[in-house]
């Protein structure tokens, strides 16, 4: 017992150091965040500059490495060119300045000969650069029988001082006899010209480049600021999402006994004799309602967001998703007098989705038609075209305004006027409608002139029609036809009047959720059916 309640102690101690390391770094994030852009803002300049310089320095000794091959090759073709040439001083003189003419490389040419052979000593030809010629280097090349050269920095007749590579190597007579030394002197003028012009622009463009990459690493803290401030907002809009789909489960068990408790005093005599308690009941019932919608939007958008929304797909007869919705939305069209035509096809017109869902999606729809619509008609029909099937709710209402149009579909997004400031709604229908069209591989459009009326589009992909399709779904109930209300105009075409028998409400009484509010259907005299053929899309 002793020996657990000492891991039990451990173990608290390790998640305690734990947890106090998190809150460390979370603590010291933004200076961990500020060392490492300060440590950017200088490793990646001194990375450039380091990088130019050893690039330099290497081209300054590949060229050097160049030039001076190419002072030995021009040393090796006059040594040889000079064998037959050694006897004649006037000869030797004219062919040593025409290559000095023709080769403005070459600064001069000596030619040493050989004076006394024990003390190697050497007389030159001319006095050009007596001063300059390395003895130390003639009696090497002499001696080695090779060529040798170095670099020197000076001044030739009344040239300036400058950078050049003195090449001495043996000369031979005809007869193949070491008679002399050669010193030739090749300028490197022009190759630190070319040297110091590649330097100058790489110095430039390293300029250039520092200046962009100090720009870009002040964007990057600004970014850097607003990933951070992104980050947390993130982290708050993820305990929003958290928060509300927790407060929204937290509200569905009282609401449940709310309207439940409610619709048991709506049925009780007592109530039903006395007329302000019944109203009083009748009003809990409609704001419990429509705070068990609103609880159900939100679980919604919290189940979308967070990619957690299940779909039943399964091929569904929207001829009969768009009768039972009808039948739910009758009693809201008949309270306002408004006629809710449905323009039925002969033939059952298929397509793969939730059959929950769909029914939300229109229930979202004509209710919103009967909501925005003060007087006139909601119209229902579908287009059957190739490859889909446009289901169309069109109706008489307030309309939009074309400033609004962009943003109907987005969370929170209502209009308000004077026609529809007593509009109940929460402006999550049309976005948790559009979210589940497209869940569902279908796309919505919306039409609409204001102060004339809106016409919302539903295209879903179409399933052909099979007799297996048909064994998946139960036909829809056969409608009862009804007389039309007084106040209204009889179609001038045959119509059929839709409402749910008393069978029909019994079920779909059974069918709903517990804690749902139990809807009493009243005869429905302003729903009609149209019979119509089989649409075609023009």
């Amino acid at each position: 017992m002793q020996l657990q309640s000492c891991f039990l102690c451990i173990g608290s101690r390790i998640r305690r150091k734990r947890y106090m390391l998190v809150d460390l770094f979370k603590k010291n994030k933004y200076l961990a965040q500020l060392i490492y852009s300060i440590l950017i803002v200088i490793l990646i300049p001194s990375a450039l500059v380091i990088n130019t310089v050893f690039l330099l320095k290497s081209f300054s000794r590949d060229m050097d490495f160049e030039l001076n091959n190419k002072a030995l090759l021009v040393e090796s073709v006059i040594s040889s060119h000079l064998k037959d040439k050694l006897e004649n001083e006037a000869e030797l003189k004219s062919v040593l300045d025409e290559l000095v003419f023709d080769l403005p490389e070459i600064r001069a040419v000596e030619v040493f000969r050989l004076k006394d052979q024990e003390n190697l000593s050497f007389t030159t030809t001319a006095s050009l650069t007596r001063a300059v010629y390395d003895p130390v280097l003639n009696h090497l090349a002499f001696s080695a029988d090779k060529a040798f050269s170095k670099e020197i920095n000076a001044a030739l007749g009344d040239r300036p001082a400058e950078r050049m590579w003195l090449v001495a190597s043996p000369m031979y007579d005809e007869n193949d006899k070491k008679v002399g030394v050669i010193n030739t002197y090749v300028s490197a003028a022009q190759i630190d010209e070319i040297t110091q012009r590649t330097v100058n622009d790489s110095i430039k463009i390293l300029l250039i480049t520092l200046v962009v990459i100090l720009l870009l690493l002040v964007n990057h803290f600004s970014l850097f600021e607003r990933a951070a401030a992104f980050i947390k907002l993130k982290e708050i809009d993820n305990l929003k999402d958290d928060f509300i789909s927790i407060a929204a489960h937290e509200l569905k068990t009282p609401l449940t006994i709310i309207k439940n408790y409610a619709f048991l005093l709506e049925k009780n005599e007592r109530i039903k004799e006395s007329p302000e308690m019944l109203d009083e009941v009748v009003k809990i019932l409609a704001g419990s309602n429509r705070l068990s919608i609103l609880v159900n939007d939100l679980l919604d958008v919290s189940r979308i967001e967070m990619n957690r929304m299940k779909l039943e797909m399964g091929t569904q007869d929207l001829r009969e998703i768009v009768t039972n919705v009808i039948n739910q939305l009758v009693p809201e069209a008949q309270n306002k007098k408004l006629s809710l035509v449905y323009q039925k096809c002969d033939t059952p017109i298929f397509v793969k989705g939730d059959k929950n869902k769909l029914e939300q999606i229109f229930i979202n729809l004509i209710g919103n038609s009967i909501k925005y619509t003060l007087e006139g008609t909601i119209t229902v029909m579908h287009e059957l075209e190739e490859k889909s099937i446009k289901t169309s709710i069109k109706d008489t209402g307030v309309g939009i305004p074309p400033e609004k149009m962009n943003r109907l579909f987005d969370k929170f997004s209502r209009i308000y006027n004077d026609k529809t400031k007593n509009v109940p709604g929460t402006g999550l229908g049309l976005w948790i409608t559009k979210e589940l069209t497209e869940k569902m591989g279908g796309k919505i459009f919306v039409e609409s002139i204001e102060n004339t009326g809106t016409q919302f589009s539903v295209v879903f992909p179409k399933v052909p029609f099979s007799a297996s399709n048909t064994s998946e779904i139960k036909p829809a109930p056969i409608p009862q036809a009804l007389p039309q209300l007084s106040n209204q105009a009889a179609p001038s075409t045959a119509r059929q009047v839709v409402s749910p028998t008393p069978h029909e409400n019994a079920n779909s009484q059974a069918q709903q959720q517990p804690g749902e509010l139990l809807q009493t259907h009243i005869p429905a005299q302003t729903v009609l059916l149209v019979p119509q053929k089989n649409p075609q899309s023009s």
